[in-house]
């Protein structure tokens, strides 16, 4: 077969699929596997692998990974919508009642502005964020606010209700406070918007959250492969379909995958012995300097907990949890303190599961444990009687995580 024919042909077969790059599926339990998508519903998610499809329902289903995501290069908006997707945009633009959304990653979506909760421009530039958090705060306000950005570059905002903008979304009606009539602010020059509105208490049960390749994050209440695209449905009813180098990742694992480190508080309770005058070291998701990522044995971890002894954590788990994996290690930020090995004690409703010895050289410790029923899960962090003091007696507690 000539080779200009032969490609053709590959193009052809593959045209089916979604990614160029296939896809890699993790399952709540068994292996990842990997394959050209060609199907998603709310029901399940078809790879095709070997030349076969292989269906995997979206219930079994943790996350679909497509790439990894990464950081928009130059000025872009931030979008977030009322159920509190985020969208990052390369331009917003405005007509009459709906907004015109223009994602880095190319997608174009026309969004109700009754869908929006907020835009803030230049979203790159970190001092221009620390200023609008410190401008605005956290209180939500009664009003619209409509935030300016001064030639000197220090944001200021008024408080008012904005309503439709004008055909051409050169100008939008905005009446201030204590106004009583409407004044047409030149769209080009608001830096910001604040929406005050409600969520919707009947807002739809979320299906996944879908992370696109610009970091954009989306929360579906359905993701469905329609002509080569993924078409995806917000809580709040925004659609945008995306083109397939457009996806980072699907991530169904909400309810049935929770990382330790996510636990909501009042599920957790602390317990910690002061030695010394001082309160051993508790951390989430950051080393034990607080410096940077979790490290065991040269492995980065984005979650996980750091326990110094003595620390006894407590998660009430209500016997909704099936599995109980974590990686145990010193990370590799501590380079100091006793070689005595730290004791991790695992227990279930009071009763021991597993007890642990990590030291430094023996790198890192895969534990995998059924906690099927169990009501309350304690890990506790100890020194050994030798190490009196407990110096040096802390552990990583890399990806701790609890599946149904």
């Amino acid at each position: 077969m000539p080779v200009k024919r032969a490609l053709l042909l590959l193009i052809v077969c593959a045209s089916g699929a979604l990614a160029v790059d296939p896809p890699e599926l993790r399952p709540l339990k068994g292996d990842k596997i990997k394959g050209d998508l060609v199907g998603i519903t709310d029901k399940e998610i078809v790879l095709q692998i070997n030349g076969k499809p292989v269906a995997t329902p979206v219930e079994t289903t943790l996350q679909l990974d497509f790439r990894a995501p990464t950081t928009p290069v130059g000025a872009y908006a931030q979008v977030e919508l009322t159920d509190g997707s985020v969208l990052r945009c390369s331009k917003v633009e405005f007509k009459g009642k709906d907004s015109v959304l223009t994602l880095v990653t190319g997608q174009v979506a026309t969004v109700p502005m009754t869908l929006l909760a907020s835009i803030m421009r230049e979203a790159n530039d970190v001092k221009l964020v620390a200023a609008w958090k410190e401008l605005l705060g956290t209180t939500k306000r009664p009003r619209d606010v409509l935030i300016i950005k001064k030639d000197s570059g220090a944001l200021n905002y008024v408080e008012g209700t904005f309503y439709d903008a004008t055909e051409d979304g050169k100008k939008i009606d905005f009446q201030l406070k204590d106004g009583t009539e409407k004044t047409a602010f030149v769209v080009e020059k608001i830096h910001g918007i604040v929406f005050s509105r409600q969520p919707d208490p009947n807002m739809p049960a979320r299906l996944c959250e879908v992370l696109d390749a610009q970091g954009a994050k989306l929360f579906a209440k359905s993701a469905a492969l329609k002509e080569g695209k993924l078409v995806v449905e917000t809580q709040c009813g925004a659609k945008v379909a995306f083109a397939p180098e457009a996806l980072a990742r699907l991530d169904y694992s909400k309810g049935k995958l929770t990382f330790l480190s996510e636990f909501p508080l009042p599920a957790v309770k602390v317990v910690q012995v002061a030695r010394q005058g001082r309160t051993p070291e508790f951390r989430r998701n950051r080393n034990p300097d607080n410096t940077g990522d979790i490290r065991v044995a040269g492995q980065k971890y984005d979650s996980g907990l750091v326990m110094h002894s003595r620390t006894e954590v407590t998660f009430d788990l209500e016997g909704e949890y099936r599995e109980f994996k974590v990686v145990l290690g010193i990370d590799d930020n501590v380079t100091q303190g006793s070689e005595e090995p730290v004791i991790v004690r695992i227990e279930g409703d009071g009763t021991e599961l597993k007890t642990y010895e990590v030291t430094r050289k023996g790198g890192a410790q895969t534990v995998n444990l059924n906690i099927k029923d169990v009501q309350k899960l304690r890990i506790i962090v100890d020194n050994t009687p030798e190490n009196i003091l407990g110096l040096g007696s802390i552990v990583d507690l890399a990806d701790a995580k609890v599946s149904k």
